[in-house]
């Protein structure tokens, strides 16, 4: 009762049906991304007021959620940004992975680098930095792949925010940046420099320090070109790898770009903007954020001053004597959930909601084949036997309708995969008909014979491959 949640005129019971955030009216959205647009309003920009708007039966009412302070509630020394970790699905501009069947297919394309948004330097795609940044209803976007290659179009400003908030695009930072190299590091011998960008090793992405060090390391030793960007440029430098066990004398830095700054706070008031990348404090080189920077800060006084230098998005370094803020995140006293709703229909209506459902997933086994394809998605995710099995016993703890629900799935994703022109599956048999109906002939049967074993060799390694992987998945990364 004395919260904040209650005093604004919220309710227990209240449905969240739009909010306003930074200045932007979300609306219309689905209960996800409404919902992680809202947390993240509470747990980021939660010293300002937030404005939601609240269905409690048949009205509808907006109300303001005032953050106030406790009296045992700590002040804590702040420059209000957020910095995810390197890795983390917006910790940069570059396109790791799309969601099969989003929009974000038609525009944009894995490893597009977005450069510019309405004319801006793109800096972050962070819903939080989205948010009340661009008045225009459509955005021009330009993008550059990594051959250099730039192209520009347009994209609805909802659509792009859309895509954030819905994850429906992994946004990560093009590759693993260099932060310290030791003089006799083979990294430097190679002619890689400090903040160096390591976005391929031959002809693999990279786009963590992780998959960089597995790359550059792996155990044969032909030479293999690395696309590496340097400020804002990118250049390609010759590597021959070492001995697995070597010493790259590599310290990676672990300080993504800053992914939102919030408006009137310290960083903000100091000039620094989402997108820029902080490389020093009090005149010492940063690399390590949690270490080197955030303990800098939180032990730092409110009102006291560090010397900030860093690299906005456009590539420039600036510096400013930044003035520490003084942060309170205060208890909203209100727990948020979904509510599930269920729709009931006659049995004739169940059976044109089943063709809707069949035929939606009977698209996404083709966008996942074209994925695959592409090199979008790893064919480490897919599931065998194994893997079917798990997911079976997991639904059957849920209930025999999601049971059922889930055999029928795997059966419209059998059907499909049955009905492929490979041979030893229907799909091939049908082939050879359908070549058999052109030709006037059968086909050979010396060719069926190849055919039928060579599929059935590639048949089985598959099995193998998704097996290995299921196992790994269920008994060691758990």
């Amino acid at each position: 009762p004395d919260s904040p949640a209650y005093l604004a005129g919220l309710r227990s019971g209240d449905e969240i049906v739009a909010a306003e955030i930074n200045g932007e009216l979300l609306s219309g959205l689905p209960p996800d991304p409404l919902l992680s647009a809202v947390a993240n309003a509470v747990t980021y920009v939660g010293h300002r007021p937030l404005r939601l708007q609240v269905r409690r039966g048949a009205d509808e009412l907006w109300v303001t959620l005032q953050p106030r302070k406790s009296d045992d509630q700590e002040t804590i020394s702040r420059v209000q940004i957020l910095s995810p970790f390197p890795g983390e699905p917006y910790s940069g501009t570059t396109v790791k992975a799309i969601a099969p069947g989003s929009r974000a297919m038609e525009v944009f394309a894995t490893g597009d680098r977005v450069l510019s948004i309405a004319g801006q330097p793109a800096g972050s795609l962070h819903p939080l930095a989205l948010m009340g940044r661009f008045t225009e209803e459509s955005l021009e976007i330009e993008v550059e792949t990594m051959s250099g290659q730039r192209r520009a179009f347009s994209v609805p400003r909802k659509d792009l925010l859309l895509w954030s908030l819905l994850g429906d695009v992994q946004w990560l930072d093009v590759g693993a940046r260099i932060g310290r190299l030791s003089e006799d590091s083979p990294l430097r011998v190679a002619g890689l420099e400090e903040e160096d960008v390591i976005a391929a090793v031959g002809e693999q992405r990279v786009y963590s320090p992780k998959e960089a060090r597995s790359e550059l390391v792996k155990s044969d030793s032909a030479a293999r070109s690395m696309r590496v960007l340097r400020s804002g440029s990118w250049i390609t430098i010759s590597w021959t790898p070492p001995d697995a066990q070597a010493d790259l004398g590599v310290e990676w830095s672990s300080f993504a770009p800053i992914a939102c700054v919030v408006p009137g706070g310290a960083a903000d008031q100091a000039g620094i903007t989402s997108g820029s990348r902080i490389v020093e404090v009090n005149g010492e080189r940063v690399v390590d954020y949690e270490k080197q920077f955030y303990e800098e800060v939180t032990e730092s006084a409110p009102g006291s001053e560090l010397e900030m230098a860093w690299i906005d998005p456009a590539g420039v370094r600036r510096h400013a004597r930044l003035t520490i803020g003084a942060e309170v995140h205060a208890d909203p006293g209100l727990t948020i959930g979904k509510r599930t709703k269920t729709v009931k229909v006659s049995i004739l209506e169940s059976f044109g909601v089943g063709f809707q459902r069949t035929v939606f997933f009977g698209k996404q086994v083709f966008l996942t084949l074209r994925s695959l394809l592409r090199r979008e998605v790893s064919p480490k995710n897919l599931a065998g036997p194994v893997g079917i099995t798990d997911i079976l016993t997991r639904a059957a703890q849920l209930g025999l309708v999601q049971l059922v629900y889930f055999m029928a799935l795997i059966s419209v994703n059998l059907g499909i995969l049955n009905l492929l022109p490979f041979p030893i599956l229907d799909g091939g048999h049908l082939l050879f008909l359908a070549i058999e109906k052109i030709k006037g002939s059968p086909v050979n049967v010396r060719v069926q014979e190849w055919a039928t074993s060579i599929a059935f060799f590639l048949i089985i390694s598959f099995a193998i491959f998704v097996t290995f992987h299921d196992v790994r998945r269920l008994f060691f990364w758990r």
